[in-house]
């Protein structure tokens, strides 16, 4: 299980690295075209956050649960 939740979260780091970049650019270009930037419910970070304590809080409850 060690193994998977490692997998875990280098998936969920690079999925935020992909979705930072893609923000970045789409931002950049309605910026470009002159078009108002959304505004947004939550910040990036607070999105990685929530997920990595979610998965961290997984793993605890594997661990003290069923193991």
């Amino acid at each position: 299980m060690g193994k998977l939740f490692k997998l875990l979260t280098i998936a969920a780091i690079l999925f935020f690295i992909y979705y930072m970049v893609k923000r970045f650019f789409t931002r950049r270009k309605l910026a470009q075209q002159g078009q108002s930037i959304p505004e947004e419910r939550f910040r990036p970070i607070t999105l990685l956050s929530i997920t990595m304590i979610m998965m961290y809080g997984g793993y605890l409850l594997y661990y003290f649960v069923w193991k």
